[in-house]
């Protein structure tokens, strides 16, 4: 949102190597669950999860961390993957598909 993402791909760095910035977003309803979901089989996930275990906690922190778009993305080629219905394994087919092009 500021800036940081355009700098940090375009770092010297980074110049003799490809660059591939992969979004992945997920509808907040779906994320709440399934953080509810490995806090049941994970103490170390309930313990992560201790300040936003409230549904309004986390969806405002949500909102504010994870921004589903933002300007400066559009100005970078970029590959968006949701997954909220999507399964994991298509999810990485996809990436590796982007990396791999």
């Amino acid at each position: 949102r500021n800036g940081s993402l355009r700098r940090f791909v375009e770092m010297d760095a980074f110049a003799d190597f490809p660059v591939h910035v992969i979004h992945v977003v997920v509808d907040l309803e779906v994320a709440y669950m399934r953080m509810l979901a490995r806090m049941k089989g994970s103490r170390e996930a309930a313990i992560r999860a201790g300040p936003v275990l409230e549904k309004r906690a986390f969806m405002a922190r949500a909102n504010e961390l994870h921004p589903r778009a933002f300007p400066e993305l559009e100005t970078l080629d970029h590959l968006l993957i949701d997954t909220t219905e999507t399964p994991i394994e298509a999810c990485v087919d996809a990436a590796l598909n982007y990396v791999m092009r």
